[in-house]
């Protein structure tokens, strides 16, 4: 157990401590002023009054969850706030129903027996908070995108994270059917794209076409892509950018640079914005000078953590002749932002070029950037911390290909991580590449695993088999839904 989860499950445990000790308010307040209503004898009054001011307090949480802070501090302060409010409420009612005593002694007994088991949902409901641990908010960035509802918990990133890569036509049902039921909610921006794919998977083309387009007006850069430069022209909302600016040129580039300034779970998509300009944002086809609107957005791509921002802002210097003392200055500081987001290690490509692997030296010599071991075992823990299965992958493949062991690479190659993750151990993974696949399935620490993200997927070839006269009678006949 790390510092970190130990800290935080500490503080909710002391949150729950204080709920309880808040929610003993009213209870001394009764104890003082006589007024004990809940018994006869007036001895267990002030205690149950605790068990009921803690136990509407737990179900508010319930209800209302806690702020997603990155200090767990916020969490335990709104509990005891929700008490607060509970015991100043319990005391007016007690005041209240004071001359109805004889009606209120009837209920004691049943709420009481409902009281143990409601408390027990409430304590299994704070030690659920605690698991979603400071670590777990900084390695789940879905939690701050603008493409996921922040209400998810860690389980459920999790099983999305799953379900959204991995879902097709040949995907059991079950896997589509939760895939569908969380593209319901419009905050789950990338989950309603890769339903609509699913559904274009299965020839469900109207169905596809129409959650498109909706994506499409709301601004969603891959969704446009799929829904294709014809029918997002034709809508009303850009039809005179297309006009004015151009669909690659125009429209694409602004969307995909409005989407990265308020999302910051895809840091290429700047650079994704930056293709699509003249040139890539370059003032020629050498791409070693970058115009002014280029070089702006192309640094954004760096600070949000673009690998290939900053590895591009490098090799543009690089590749010229000679260099100013400013322009040496430059290089130096795009080969350690390359660095720090190769180690990283967020999303997608956070590795050194092959050559880093074959041959460290000559490669540094010949201008790459490359990583040196200890820089390398921190990529790695950050890519398994982040579930990055694409750069885990490529590391473990680079690191054994390179170090002389075949046996591995072949043991690598019979079962990735990839079936790892999926199956669990298998007999025929060697000793040092499983200890490997456990490392990084604890690092990950239940947060799942991303397979891919930051690009489109064309439908076009869904949408011919759909329109063809040939096929078109074989889906309506095996699927109503194809209809």
């Amino acid at each position: 157990m790390g510092i970190d989860t130990l800290l935080s499950e500490s503080l909710y445990t002391l949150g729950f401590l204080l709920v309880v000790g808040v929610a003993s308010v009213p209870a001394w307040l009764l104890l003082r002023s006589k007024l004990n209503m809940l018994e006869k004898k007036g001895k267990t009054a002030p205690l149950r009054m605790t068990i009921l001011c803690t136990l509407l307090s737990i179900v508010t949480l319930l209800i209302v969850q806690p702020p997603k802070e990155f200090s767990v501090f916020a969490p335990v302060f709104y509990q005891c706030g929700v008490t607060l409010i509970w015991s100043a409420c319990l005391i007016l009612v007690v005041h209240v129903r004071k001359k109805r005593n004889s009606r209120f002694e009837r209920t004691e007994s049943r709420i009481m027996k409902t009281s143990v088991f409601a408390l027990l949902l409430g304590f299994l409901s704070l030690f659920a908070q605690a698991e979603m641990t400071e670590e777990d908010i900084r390695y789940l960035p879905e939690l701050r995108s603008a493409a996921w509802s922040p209400d998810l918990t860690k389980d459920e990133i999790r099983v999305l994270r799953e379900v959204s890569y991995r879902n097709s036509r040949f995907a059991p049902p079950e896997k589509f059917a939760t895939l569908q039921k969380y593209a319901q909610d419009k905050r789950n921006v990338e989950l309603r794209y890769r339903y609509a794919l699913a559904l274009a998977e299965r020839v469900q083309i109207p169905q596809s076409l129409a959650l498109l387009k909706e994506l499409s007006l709301e601004g969603y850069p891959y969704a446009m892509e799929t829904f294709g430069e014809e029918r997002v022209c034709a809508l009303e909302k850009y039809e005179d950018h297309c006009d004015e600016e151009g669909y690659r040129y125009g429209v694409m580039k602004n969307a995909f640079l409005d989407w990265a300034q308020k999302d910051p779970l895809v840091p290429n998509m700047y650079h994704q914005a930056r293709w699509h300009m003249p040139n890539f944002g370059f003032t020629d086809d050498y791409r070693n000078t970058f115009t002014p609107e280029g070089e702006k957005i192309s640094n954004l791509a760096v600070e949000a953590g673009s690998v290939r921002g900053a590895l591009e802002h490098y090799y543009a210097i690089a590749a010229r002749d000679s260099w100013t003392d400013q322009q040496l200055a430059d290089m130096k500081h795009y080969v350690q932002a390359a660095k720090n987001n190769m180690m990283a290690s967020s999303l997608g490509y956070a590795w050194p070029v092959e050559d880093c692997f074959k041959d460290r030296a000559d490669a540094i010599e010949r201008g790459e950037v490359c990583l040196n071991d200890e820089e390398l075992e921190q990529a790695f823990e950050s890519a398994a911390r982040y579930g990055n299965t694409i750069s885990i992958e490529t590391l473990i493949l680079l690191s054994l290909k390179y170090n002389g062991d075949n046996s591995l690479v072949d043991a690598r190659r019979d079962y990735g991580i990839r079936d790892f993750i999926r199956h669990g151990k298998s007999d025929r993974t060697p000793e040092r590449l499983q200890a490997i696949y456990d490392k990084a399935a604890q690092l990950n620490n239940g947060r799942g695993w991303v397979q891919t993200r930051g690009s489109s997927t064309s439908i076009e070839h869904w949408e011919k088999l759909y329109n063809s006269e040939e096929t078109r009678g074989f889906f309506d006949k095996v699927n109503p839904d194809f209809r």
